[in-house]
């Protein structure tokens, strides 16, 4: 599952892309396209179910996905919650119910996102991604060139550390399912583990 205030929309969109193109079950849903409850009757039990979510949908759960991204966190959504660090929590849900056999993959970079974790400290296998070249002080980074608009992503490609981190993240909802499997953009030798 998938969320952030920006982004959510294309990286959920790319990853279920990115599983049925290596042959992958995938049903896709949440905030966009059809609600999960209607594509209840496609999942069965070899179905990787990739979600956006919003801050709506995880204000209230009390569950988190096997593998949760949370992309990033910017002052939105002001008129529905009592101050920003509610909005912040509301976000952070995706991660905050997670157990040591899951994967939360976040920005380690969003200083917001740090402080939740403080707050909350993670008990899942902790990835983090970076836009820059410093290596991140968490757990193990993924170095990634994060495109700002839709339009650069069109006009030239998508590049390879965003595939990269795609296939991170492939490769994480393969490897939480119990499957053997890999994703492109990922090879033995990339670091990533």
């Amino acid at each position: 599952a998938v969320t952030g205030t920006k982004g959510k929309s294309t990286t959920s969109s790319l990853i279920a892309h990115l599983l049925k193109e290596t042959g992958h079950e995938v049903v896709f849903g949440g905030n966009i396209g059809l609600p999960l409850f209607e594509l209840l009757s496609q999942i069965t039990p070899q179905t990787h179910i990739v979600l956006e979510l919003s801050c709506h949908q995880l204000e209230f759960v009390n569950v988190s996905p096997h593998v949760a991204v949370l992309l990033n966190l910017f002052e939105e959504h002001l008129d529905h919650y009592r101050s920003y660090e509610a909005y912040q929590e509301a976000k952070y849900q995706i991660a905050r119910h997670q157990h040591s056999e899951d994967v939360f993959i976040c920005s380690g970079e969003d200083e917001r996102i740090a402080r939740l974790m403080e707050k909350f400290p993670p008990r899942a296998h902790l990835q983090t991604f970076s836009s820059g070249n410093l290596p991140s002080k968490r757990s193990s980074t993924l170095q990634i060139r994060m495109l700002t608009r839709c339009g650069s992503l069109r006009e030239s490609g998508i590049s390879s550390g965003y595939v990269r981190f795609f296939g991170v993240v492939c490769s994480c909802v393969v490897r939480c399912s119990g499957k053997n499997a890999s994703c492109p953009g990922i090879s033995s030798g990339s670091g990533i583990s």
